[in-house]
């Protein structure tokens, strides 16, 4: 049976992130990633699986909507729900290519005056004996500007941005996908007094406990879902640098170190020596059998020599990445995060861990760990150890490695 994957389809798993719980959001996101930006849509079974995951997390979190719509977006694919029965349930956009509310589009006019209210309140801010002339000529001038919306970090959001080029739509892409704003510490006295009264080191560390803790919750959460793709951990880790141990400082900012190399993480120790992280898939299989004996997987492998080439590329541009970054990469040393026991069904956890024992013990500069064991270091360093000060250090825990 054709499993129908189409417009009507995009537009429901749109609305549905949009009202979903922020922890469900992200699965709707993921099945529009799977179907791609533009048609011919992607699907088929691998959708309807993914489906039904977000009905089961969305029934187990009590957001009845969403759970509800997974269901109508599976009877949708499957034939057993016809498109105008689900553009209607769901307020979607008509076969007519209208809505079929006037109410979005009374939202939107509404949305517009309030836009050009703000427009005109930070005119008159920049200059305060602006004329009405003024106000006319400066709309007549930036009107020819296109305006770009673009997805907030918090869901339900949208940043409004006018560009004059493609190259600058795609540079407000790369600034809102790839780049985090942080407010500056210290300027506020009351904060600094605060800071600075007996008691707060201990607020402090409960408050940085109590983070760490949330981090990992996020971190087990992303891995429990098979679905998971690499850049999701990527977003989760460059918040949680402490996980890989206290013997680094902090995340470092330049991740293009060479040409030819881009790495998912850049950690860096005190003396500036660089540490890199590959991050991969949780759901792949982190041993095989060979000729009756468990090794590592063609996927470990093939991660573990992705990383190999990339400290090799440093060591020989060793002289020019010092130059330019200040970062000394001779001899620098790596790590993958690849799978995780659940997903290795045909061995325990312990044949796993002793797999990837054997197979660290055989190298110097690469590690191989499993999700699994980066939590559990993790867990046991909150447990064990006592959490500093933010202005003391900015690595975390020291954890044994």
């Amino acid at each position: 049976m054709a499993l129908r994957s189409d417009y009507t389809l995009k537009s429901l798993l749109l609305s549905l992130h949009e009202l979903a719980s922020p922890e469900i959001a992200q699965h709707f996101m993921d099945a529009l990633d799977l179907m791609g930006a533009q048609s011919p849509y992607k699907g088929g079974k691998r959708l309807v699986e993914l489906l039904e995951f977000i009905a089961r997390e969305a029934h187990q979190s009590g957001d009845s909507a969403s759970e509800e719509g997974a269901q109508d977006a599976i009877a949708y694919m499957t034939g057993r729900l016809l498109e105008t029965d689900l553009s209607a349930k769901h307020d979607l956009y008509s076969s007519s290519g209208q809505l079929s509310d006037v109410h979005s589009m009374q939202t939107s006019l509404s949305a517009l005056r309030a836009f050009i209210g703000q427009e005109i309140e930070q005119l008159l801010i920049n200059d305060p004996n602006a004329t009405a002339a003024d106000i006319r000529a400066y709309y007549e001038r930036e009107g020819g500007r296109a305006l770009r919306f673009v997805r907030a970090r918090r869901a339900g959001h949208y940043g409004a941005f006018r560009v004059r080029s493609e190259i600058a739509a795609w540079l407000i892409d790369v600034m809102v996908d790839r780049v985090e704003f942080h407010i500056d510490e210290g300027v506020n006295p009351q904060v600094d007094a605060l800071l600075a009264a007996p008691g707060a080191d201990l607020l402090i560390a409960a408050a940085q406990l109590q983070i760490r803790h949330g981090q990992l919750d996020e971190l087990q959460a992303a891995v429990e879902n098979p679905f998971t793709k690499e850049s999701g951990f990527q977003r989760l880790m460059e918040r949680a640098s402490w996980l890989f141990g206290g013997e680094y400082v902090g995340v470092s900012s330049v991740r293009r170190l060479t040409p030819r190399t881009e790495v998912d993480l850049a950690l860096l120790r005190p003396d500036g020596v660089l540490h890199i992280v590959e991050l991969k898939k949780a759901n792949v299989r982190s041993v095989k059998l060979h000729r009756g004996v468990p090794i590592t997987s063609d996927d470990v492998n093939r991660a573990a020599a992705q990383v190999a080439n990339y400290l090799r590329a440093f060591d020989e541009d060793r002289t020019g990445i010092l130059e330019r970054h200040g970062i000394e990469a001779r001899r620098a040393s790596g790590t993958v995060v690849i799978g995780h026991p659940m997903y290795d069904v045909d061995f325990t956890e312990q044949q796993v861990d002793e797999v990837l024992r054997s197979h660290n013990a055989d190298r110097s500069r690469i590690e191989i760990v499993t999700y699994k064991q980066l939590i559990d270091r993790a867990r046991r360093a909150l447990d064990i150890s006592p959490v500093t000060k933010p202005s003391e250090g900015t690595g975390g825990d020291d954890q044994d490695r």
